[in-house]
């Protein structure tokens, strides 16, 4: 009996228990609500059209700071958004001239996004005339030293010879007219003094005497700081050459190229 009381008395204090906590849950759950709908009421309070107009010039010096065209297209749709919600304020005037004056901060990030893309774009395609020009169509809208570096990068590309197969250089000479090629290994089967030039085929090794006689190139060595080195270069060593220089054609044949060497690398 005594058992049961204890029982009894324990049911009774457990649902005591939950049923203050239930009370506690739906009072929390009520000041919840009130607090929500408060902070609704303040911040409807606050959004006046001088808090627009501050949000979006604290959006406009953002983007002043990062130069990021979407910053910049944030702090437009923010000025747009007074100027519609209230549109007798006096604070729409200076937002119209702001909106013009990101609008244009935005068409001259995309002037040169378009520029430095085309100049990459014409950098690839080796047409790096094409590619300064672009360049200085964007002197007054980049910083000295970026546009320095834009065309260090095209100085740097125009010089880069082009790694072309001996082959394509062979089959397409009007392709690569007047361009600065990488071309080798190439095997010495004569030497002309006379014209300083070596007559060449294309190496296909191991063996020396394996050549591929459909690719041949007459090298012209006489600009090169190696004269007196290429000028004793025998055809009977069997050497191996490797050139950098500008691919020319002949005048009496436009179907056939030459190389005006540059650097030669004798083996």
């Amino acid at each position: 009996m005594k058992k049961l009381f204890i029982i009894f008395a324990i049911a009774l204090f457990i649902a005591s228990i939950s049923g203050c906590s239930n009370k506690l849950e739906k009072e929390n759950k009520e000041l919840k609500q009130k607090i929500a709908g408060l902070e609704a009421k303040v911040q409807q309070l606050s959004e006046t059209d001088q808090f627009y107009f501050n949000k979006a010039v604290d959006l406009m010096n953002n983007a002043v700071s990062t130069e990021s065209k979407t910053d910049y297209q944030s702090a437009v749709e923010a000025f747009n958004q007074l100027i519609q919600k209230y549109p007798s304020s006096s604070y729409v005037s200076k937002a119209k001239e702001n909106v013009t004056k990101v609008n244009k901060q935005i068409l001259i990030i995309t002037t040169v996004e378009n520029g430095i893309n085309n100049i990459n774009n014409s950098i690839s395609s080796h047409d790096y005339s094409m590619a300064s020009s672009e360049l200085k169509k964007l002197r007054r809208l980049i910083a000295k030293e970026r546009y320095s570096d834009i065309s260090q990068k095209i100085y740097d590309e125009s010089n880069k010879p082009l790694e072309i197969s001996p082959r394509d250089l062979k089959a397409e000479p009007m392709k690569y007219y007047d361009k600065r090629v990488s071309v080798g290994p190439l095997v010495v089967r004569g030497n002309n003094l006379e014209r300083n030039s070596f007559y060449t085929y294309l190496y296909l090794g191991p063996n020396r005497y394996n050549y591929d006689t459909d690719v041949d190139f007459e090298v012209f060595y006489d600009n090169t700081p190696d004269l007196s080195a290429c000028r004793n270069v025998s055809a009977s060593e069997d050497k191996i050459i490797y050139v950098v220089g500008i691919y020319k054609l002949y005048n009496n044949d436009w179907s056939r190229g030459y190389i005006q060497a540059q650097k030669i690398s004798i083996q």
